[in-house]
């Protein structure tokens, strides 16, 4: 049998033949690492080509030289050990003895203006014109005015100037300004669209609780305030004496306290302008033109 099929192999030549159950291929597994890849047959004296099936054999791990084994960086001292991970990948890294000596990268932060200004002059226009209703100067008809104006300029360009500070790595702008932006935008929100929710005649009570709340926070905001300037720790001083007058005049229904925190609100509005126009002035002629009197 075997020499039958032979002897039909060799009358076929290099024609095509038939595929059967028995004639199969055989790959010869015993190839050596190091052997050349395979290549298409060309006759002679044709110009090479390049074969672009060509199956280049890669060795394994275990048998690269030593400076081909990828490496990852350990804890901070520089040190490399090889990554497994990566060899499996087949990527590759620099050396130890290259990457240890290389120093590190030093990120430069962007230049970034000051955005204690504007939130500043935000909360104390609409703080000035609110406590304008409080105070009984201007008739009560007149209100709506002040809740578009709460939520665009004294909540989110207050609650912008907030995540700016955050940027600069100032925290206690951050915190202030971020908080007080919230705070106008949800008392506009609350005029427009919850009030009517809550019944008139404990409206003031909420009302009032709510804006005691405030002035706790602005109470410690002002300790941290010491470390600050003295112009933002006047205003803050104000302020806490503004939410609190607010807050107890509407719990307790005295509208002479309501309207003594008004007034202090509008003196609260004027401090805050006077540290913007400051902080702003001082910065665009570089030099101190208004004091604001540094605490730290």
């Amino acid at each position: 049998m075997p020499g039958r099929r032979q002897g039909l192999l060799r009358r076929l030549g290099s024609g095509a033949r038939p595929r059967d159950v028995d004639d199969v291929d055989v790959v010869d597994d015993r190839r050596s690492v190091g052997s050349p890849p395979l290549e298409a047959p060309h006759a002679p004296g044709a110009p090479e080509q390049s074969a672009p099936w060509r199956l280049p054999i890669q060795a394994p791990t275990s048998e690269r030289p030593p400076s081909e084994v990828p490496t990852r960086p350990v804890s901070g001292d520089g040190a490399h050990t090889p990554d497994p991970d990566a060899a499996r990948a087949g990527g590759e890294s620099a050396p130890a003895s290259e990457s240890a000596s290389e120093p590190r990268p030093t990120r430069t932060a962007p230049i970034t203006a000051d955005p204690a200004p504007l939130g500043l002059a935000a909360f104390a226009l609409t703080t000035f014109v609110l406590s304008l209703f409080n105070s009984g100067l201007l008739p009560e008809a007149g209100e709506p005015v002040v809740f578009g104006l709460a939520f665009a300029y004294g909540g989110l360009a207050q609650l912008l100037a907030g995540m700016w500070e955050f940027r600069t790595g100032n925290t206690f702008g951050a915190t202030a300004f971020t908080s007080y932006g919230a705070f106008w935008i949800s008392f506009a929100l609350l005029e427009v669209f919850f009030a009517d929710r809550i019944p008139e005649a404990e409206l003031a009570v909420y009302m009032g609780w709510t804006l005691i709340a405030w002035a706790i926070f602005t109470t410690y905001m002002y300790v941290a305030s010491f470390k600050v300037t003295g112009a933002v720790n006047i205003v803050f001083l104000l302020l806490a004496a503004t939410f609190y007058l607010l807050g107890i005049g509407d719990v307790t229904g005295t509208e002479i306290v309501t309207r003594i925190g008004g007034f202090v609100g509008i003196v609260t509005a004027l401090a805050g302008w006077y540290a913007s126009f400051a902080i702003v002035t001082n910065a665009t002629f570089r030099q101190k033109v208004l004091p604001v009197k540094e605490l730290d």
